[in-house]
């Protein structure tokens, strides 16, 4: 059981490396086609990094309070395969 959800866990995290690498390839691609915009698409990028680092912590906080005070079997009950509509 726990090779297996070890195993799942390895899966995704290669996913979402590899979503990365190619959002960061494409990154790369677009400043080299257009470099006179560089500036400004970094700091946008800049902007938006610094507005998540700042709401990402308080995200966090509330996830593992979420986690802590309502029970899996709540959560299945409304969010599950057989919580209907």
């Amino acid at each position: 059981m726990k090779k297996e959800l070890i195993n799942k866990q390895n899966k995704t995290g290669k996913k979402n490396l590899i979503g990365l690498a190619l959002v960061t390839l494409v990154f790369l691609i677009v400043l080299k086609v257009f470099p006179y915009k560089s500036s400004a698409v970094l700091s946008t990028s800049l902007s938006y990094f610094k507005e998540i680092m700042v709401i990402l912590p308080a995200v966090m906080i509330l996830m593992g309070l979420f986690m802590v005070w309502v029970s899996k079997d709540v959560v299945l009950k409304y969010m599950g395969k057989t919580s209907g509509l």
